[in-house]
């Protein structure tokens, strides 16, 4: 979408189906680990709310002829996780009614999916190379058994910072809230992964 235009640039974008729409804006180009990333800034519009952010998107290094379409179906992919990343947190609020004194859990829901993002910045690392090799079916049982193991590495990432933050959160909502608020996290998480699970073709096929 943003892959010929040149930093500064805006793009609108929008999805009939969903409903869900919003801009986007190359701020930066820069190099890492040998790949061309850019830092984005995404404002988009989802189920009636609106958010923006800022995030860091990597090429991965292909060379074949399916190239351009794995690497829209990414970034389709990185874009609806970013709506929805954005959208978390206006329900969450809508649904934990916070008083004065507990708006001290926002604080800490920041610092949790900050840490949460960058095991999701994994997840997509892994769902690029993972698009990027289905290209043609894998059948490397090395690289397969690879792929898996990152892949309930993340998983496992995921579990361990619910448990590390658990007894912060509880430090600022009664319990109550704490599991309503993961809850809710959790049907964020599952729609997440819906939206990923329809777009990523199965291993083989």
């Amino acid at each position: 979408m943003l892959d010929h235009q040149p930093d500064g640039k805006t793009v609108a974008w929008a999805n009939e189906a969903s409903g869900h729409s919003g801009k986007i804006k190359s701020v930066a180009t820069f190099e890492k680990d040998q790949r061309t990333c850019r830092t984005i800034r995404v404002l988009n519009r989802a189920g009636g709310v609106s958010g923006e952010g800022r995030f860091d998107f990597c090429r991965q290094a292909v060379a074949s002829g399916n190239a351009d379409t794995m690497e829209m179906l990414q970034q389709e992919i990185e874009l609806t996780v970013a709506a929805l990343e954005m959208q978390r947190k206006a329900v969450i609020a809508d649904n934990l009614s916070l008083s004065d004194k507990e708006q001290a859990f926002w604080p800490v829901y920041n610092a949790y999916r900050e840490a949460m993002r960058k095991v999701i910045d994994q997840r997509i690392a892994i769902i690029g190379e993972y698009l990027h090799a289905v290209e043609q079916p894998i059948t490397d049982e090395r690289q397969a058994a690879r792929l898996l193991d990152r892949y309930l590495r993340v998983l496992a990432g995921r579990i361990d910072i619910k448990k590390r933050f658990r007894s912060q959160f509880m430090k600022v909502l009664p319990a109550t809230k704490v599991l309503r608020f993961y809850q809710l996290d959790n049907r964020f998480d599952l729609l997440v992964n819906m939206e990923i699970a329809r777009s990523v073709p199965l291993a083989g096929q």
